[in-house]
């Protein structure tokens, strides 16, 4: 079968490495992801290497190296300036851990092939001489959009618990349906997964959402049960029910549901936002009957959402920095909706935050997931325009050191000033410091710490 080979600069390298090894007198084929895209027609973005040299007569080979996995066969070529994942035919055995081969030994393509976690992932390409070795019938499930294991779906999770993953990240990346038996074996080895780091769990989802379908992979983790085991928290959503005035379309997780289902490659950021932005209404269900009929609140669910984010996002070992970003929009995804009675002032900073275009595209699919009322967003969107054409915003007249100056100390008190005095600033009504500073002058008595504070 002849594949038309990129003329991208990595192309280019890979098939360059592949010769160099062939002319050494080994066998050196693309395989794995690359050859399943290039088939169906997706640009790959990387090219791995499968030979029969070992990582020794492959150091020899190339004039840099970099070794990554020597002992399970695999290097890291550098050709023309591009890395190159590199692994020695091999087969294995037993993965007591659910995660990496107890041994491997030197193998042939087939048993290599037959190691692999799904057949269209278990195809080889020869781009010097435009063959294709298929041993696992992986060319029939491609053209069937299927996604099948090699040989026995069982001992396939069973080996490495990680593949139930990928098999949801491979279906909402490629758009494949997944073969009966091996849908079954996903879900009767669901249980094994947290003996999966929760970091390696973390990483895998963060592909599956940034994705042309996150809602598939979301659906599948729902099917496949594997929500109660990775995320509870998102398994708590379904049936709680929400105001069906604002939410027609009915539980939190079907709101959910139909938020991620707007998204496409989006960031994964965006996508866990969106997953978890109404996280903390199960703990914040309230039935209100002094109202006729009553009324369902979920009193600060934002604020129990974003804290949730953060336990949830740490637990998954990601980094300050992110689970500080998915939290925050998770906090502040409500704000927004009450945008049409802000001051100018306040929603000027609103929009000046630097999660804006994250924030923003969740309010969005927030509001088409629910009432499909757009009028808001419309809203944001026309005073940011005027706010990226207007002149930049100046910094604060007022300042904690004109405070401190004018006698007071930091405190609640302290903030509502500075806070204030922003807004004024914001809204065109405070022009300049001294104006700033008059004003502190003449307000400053009307200020009041709470009883209790000091």
């Amino acid at each position: 079968m002849n594949i038309d080979w990129p003329n991208t600069a990595s192309a280019r390298a890979a098939r360059n490495a592949c010769a160099r090894i062939q002319n050494a007198g080994f066998e050196a084929w693309i395989t794995g992801g690359a050859v399943r895209n290039l088939l169906i027609g997706i640009p790959p973005k990387d090219f791995d290497i499968a030979t029969s040299a070992t990582p020794e007569e492959l150091e020899g080979l190339f004039a840099k190296t970099i070794l990554v996995g020597k002992q399970f066969g695999t290097v890291v070529l550098i050709q023309d300036g591009h890395p190159i994942e590199t692994t020695t035919f091999r087969q294995e055995g037993p993965y007591p851990d659910g995660r990496h081969p107890a041994w491997i030994q030197p193998g042939s393509l087939e048993t290599d092939a037959h190691r692999r976690d799904f057949t269209v992932n278990a195809l080889y390409f020869d781009p010097i001489q435009q063959r294709l070795q298929d041993p696992t019938n992986g060319i029939q499930d491609l053209h069937a959009k299927l996604l099948r294991a090699v040989g026995d779906p069982n001992q396939r999770f069973q080996e490495d618990h990680l593949r139930i993953l990928r098999l949801v990240r491979f279906s909402a990346q490629i758009g494949f349906s997944i073969e009966t038996e091996t849908a079954e074996a996903a879900r009767q080895n669901a249980h094994h997964l947290p003996r999966v780091s929760a970091e390696r769990i973390g990483q895998e989802l963060d592909r599956a959402w940034h994705t042309p379908s996150p809602v598939t992979a979301l659906d599948l983790l729902s099917d496949m049960g594997l929500l109660p085991i990775i995320l509870p928290e998102v398994e708590a959503m379904k049936a709680v029910q929400q105001p069906p005035q604002f939410h027609p379309e009915g539980d939190v997780y079907l709101h959910t549901r139909g938020c991620i289902a707007e998204l496409s490659n989006a960031p994964a950021d965006l996508v866990w936002a969106a997953l978890l932005h109404d996280v903390g209404k199960p703990r914040t269900f309230q039935l209100d009957d002094s109202e006729a009929p009553p009324r369902i609140r979920f009193h600060q669910h934002e604020l129990v959402g974003a804290q949730m984010t953060r336990e949830i996002l740490r637990r998954l070992r990601f980094p300050n920095r992110r689970i500080d970003r998915v939290a925050n929009l998770v906090r502040d995804h409500m704000k927004f909706r009450c945008a049409p009675e802000m001051r100018p002032g306040k929603l000027k900073v609103l929009l000046s935050r630097p999660t804006i275009d994250l924030a923003l595209e969740l309010f969005r699919i927030d509001c088409l997931a629910s009432a499909r009322d757009l009028d808001t967003y419309h809203l944001l969107m026309t005073k940011r325009t005027e706010m990226e054409s207007a002149p930049p915003i100046a910094p604060p007249f007022l300042t904690g050191a004109d405070l401190i100056s004018a006698g007071l100390t930091p405190g609640p008190r302290f903030s509502r000033i500075l806070t204030d005095a922003r807004n004024l600033q914001l809204d065109g009504q405070l022009e300049s410091k001294p104006a700033a500073l008059e004003w502190l002058r003449h307000t400053i008595e009307t200020y009041q710490d709470p009883p209790g504070d000091a």
